[in-house]
């Protein structure tokens, strides 16, 4: 039985022994593979204690000091390059109950390493209350690419009093499939209440005595003048304007220009020269005939430029106009329709012959005022007389001396048409 109690011994130290071994030849002791690989960021440590190393298998008292000066050194060794560099912000540090506090983690490490945050954190007596992640490279172009991680949180308190948040883990995986868990740092808060004196709540101070609130009108009395006044004002406008439109309505309407004057204004300014130069015969006896026709619509009242040249006699025949002046328009109309129309091409005095007749025929048909020779007869005995005969079969010739006592025509007055 002793036998096979020292087999079933050697049996089970025999592994102990060789990783002991093993480990001893590579310079790290056995213990430190049973060491998590928590790397303190922030000022805390990373969770071993000394007194912790006495307890592992394979060890026994005389060797607890020694190994375990060894687990601390192994701990400590610098850290891989790759290692995220974090920074924590906090603010602010001190809330009302219920206001949200902003944890802003920022992380900056090369390529091909990543950092997470977990799902969940414990955060003791916070809530968080959202959260939100980013990433963007830095770095010049000239050196290793990097990557700016920031997570940004959001929590909260529920409790009062000075309160601690707890340091926050996050994840590191390396480039080989390496693990790291970094810690930031545990942040004092201070959560006040919305009572002014919560740690000793007190009754406020009575209010000093106010006056009793009495109704006053003023403000009324004084809208309803302004209303008032604005609508006096208002009625006296509008009926001002009603009665200004009234009296214009009233006035009447200025006299038409008589039709001579317009047509002897339109001959004078009948560039005839410019018409001869570009042996525009067509155009200047368009410009004439309407002149004419202008002026025989307006002189006997009826639309002349709509018609034709027998319509035209025929409307001043039923208006009793002389034989011979219809006869004289009816020839100047006919002669201005054939170079119209028929392409006629008459000579260059021809063309001006036309114009100077048109001014004859104007001045012979224009009707005029004779002044009554007694200022104190009524206005009912200046009758209007017309440099034609108004008779038909009774025509004068053509250059008869206007009658006998009659005034010069510049010191006549032109008569208004009705």
């Amino acid at each position: 039985m002793k036998t096979i109690a020292f087999v079933l011994a050697a049996f089970l130290l025999a592994p102990c022994l060789v990783s002991d071994a093993l480990a001893r030849d590579a310079g790290v002791p056995a213990i430190a593979s049973t060491v998590p690989p928590s790397i303190a960021i922030g000022g805390l440590d990373a969770g071993l204690d000394v007194d912790d190393v006495g307890t592992a298998p394979g060890l026994d008292s005389s060797q607890k000091s020694t190994d375990a000066q060894s687990v601390v050194d192994a701990v400590v060794t610098p850290l891989p390059a790759w290692v995220p560099k974090l920074t924590a912000t906090v603010k602010p540090a001190v809330v009302v109950l219920g206001d949200p506090v902003a944890v802003t983690i920022k992380a900056r490490y090369a390529k091909g390493v990543s950092l997470t945050l977990p799902v969940k954190l414990a955060l003791g007596e916070f809530t968080e209350l959202s959260r939100k992640e980013s990433h963007k490279d830095v770095g010049a172009k000239d050196q290793i690419p990097e990557v700016q991680q920031v997570f940004e949180l959001k929590v909260a308190a529920y409790e009062l009093g000075d309160l601690t948040l707890p340091a926050i883990e996050l994840t590191a995986l390396g480039p080989r499939g390496e693990l790291v868990t970094l810690k930031t740092q545990a942040v004092p808060i201070k959560v006040r209440g919305l009572l002014a004196n919560e740690p000793d709540p007190k009754l406020k101070e009575l209010d000093p005595p106010v006056s009793v609130f009495q109704r006053d009108w003023l403000l009324l009395y004084i809208l309803l003048a302004l209303a008032a006044l604005g609508v006096t004002v208002t009625t006296t406008l509008i009926i001002n304007r009603r009665l200004r439109a009234r009296r214009e309505a009233e006035k009447p309407p200025a006299p038409p220009t008589p039709a001579h004057i317009i047509a002897l204004g339109q001959l004078s300014q009948l560039d005839v020269d410019a018409y001869l130069s570009r042996e525009d015969f067509k155009g200047l006896y368009h410009r004439l005939s309407e002149i004419i026709r202008g002026y025989v619509g307006g002189r006997w009242h009826f639309d002349a430029l709509e018609m034709i040249t027998p319509e035209i006699d025929r409307s001043l025949i039923r208006r009793s106009v002389a034989a011979d002046i219809r006869r004289r328009l009816e020839d100047y109309l006919n002669t201005s329709d054939l170079v119209k129309f028929a392409k006629a091409k008459p000579l260059a005095n021809d063309a001006v012959d036309a114009v100077s007749e048109a001014k004859v025929f104007i001045e012979d048909t224009m009707v005029v005022l004779v002044p009554n020779a007694n200022p104190s007869a009524p206005e009912e005995d200046a009758a209007p007389t017309e440099n034609s005969a108004p008779e038909e079969g009774s025509a004068p010739e053509e250059g008869s001396a206007p009658q006998e006592g009659s005034a010069p025509e510049e010191d006549v007055a032109p008569e208004v048409p009705r």
